[in-house]
């Protein structure tokens, strides 16, 4: 009996270290750091907000761009609009991203409709990647966050180097590293993500063909979903995301990702610190903690607990 039951027990390792073997080990879910997900809000907030009546950003998008540089002033960039009118771009600088000032020049840039922006600095030059009139995405750059130039629209061709018809590039993001740039973009319906790369910023390729982030299937993205902010932290990927509700609300989520291909969704999305509010979260490291900044007609900010300062890159 005692052989028999030694026999069934080898049986069961073997069977184990076969599946392991195979690569058919359950997968662990990746650990979130508690930095990037769990913030309490500012009792001051907001921190900024739409100029109001008479004012050419009466209104403000819900989506802008923040950033910090090492001499800790912080910049901010948002779209200001007047109903029904053009959307244009507004600049507005801090000592300690909680009391901010107008640029003097605003609006900075009207050429053309500007909004849904992302900020990349590469080599003193300033990279604004954005959609503009009916969506269509354009990139435009600046040697001192004040004055831009628009370089045109973005356009992505097919991994095979074919034109991709139709195209719409919306909400994008983009990330320097390894050599090349990387943009995440949303498809035309709304329901997914794609992932382009470009080695000079101008000529994109997709990787391939189907969204690396799609919608759904939770409720709080099953409608909609658009890429804020993409870095990388600690050696993963990491992305804020607005995600659109069956009821038309929008939420901040994240996701996360070891080469921008695969993504994991946060089990406990979303991370919206408040409620009933719709807006485009993304972070900024202060040096001692981070901050998300959401933005709904006003700029709120919420910290996370302090950390040890860690390697975050948006370039």
């Amino acid at each position: 009996m005692r052989c028999f039951r030694l026999s069934v027990w080898a049986f069961l390792l073997v069977v184990l270290w076969q599946g392991t073997a195979t690569g058919e080990e359950k997968k662990t879910p990746h650990k979130f750091p508690e930095e990037l997900v769990k913030f309490k809000a500012y009792a001051h907030n907001p921190v900024f907000r739409a100029a109001g009546k008479g004012h050419w950003d009466q209104h403000i998008q819900p989506r802008g761009w923040i950033v910090r540089d090492p001499d800790n002033r912080f910049y901010m960039w948002y779209t200001g609009y007047k109903k029904n009118g053009p959307m244009k771009l507004g600049y507005a600088t801090s000592f300690d991203g909680l009391k901010w000032r107008r640029h003097r020049a605003n609006p900075v840039y009207r050429k053309h409709s500007v909004q849904d922006v992302s900020v990349v600095e590469r080599y003193g030059i300033f990279y604004m990647f954005a959609s503009g009139k009916n969506e269509k995405s354009q990139l435009l750059v600046s040697p001192d966050r004040v004055h831009w130039t628009r370089r045109g629209k973005i356009q992505v061709k097919s991994r095979s180097g074919g034109p991709m018809p139709n195209l719409l590039i919306r909400s994008p993001s983009a990330w320097y590293g390894k050599g090349k740039w990387h943009l995440l973009y949303t498809e035309k319906k709304g329901s997914g993500v794609l992932l382009a790369t470009s080695k000079d910023s101008k000529k994109w390729s997709n990787v391939k063909p189907k969204p690396v982030l799609a919608a759904g299937p939770g409720k709080y993205d099953k409608k909609g979903i658009d890429v804020h902010q993409l870095f990388r932290y600690r050696g993963k990927y990491y992305a804020y995301y607005h995600g659109r509700t069956e009821d038309g609300k929008w939420t901040t989520n994240i996701a996360a990702s070891d080469d921008l291909l695969t993504w994991e969704k946060y089990s406990h999305n979303p991370i919206s610190p408040t409620k009933g509010k719709r807006s485009a979260g993304m972070v900024v490291f202060d040096g001692n903690r981070f901050r998300l900044y959401t933005i709904n007609n006003e700029v709120d900010v919420h910290f996370s607990k302090r950390v040890r300062a860690e390697e975050l890159t948006t370039n």
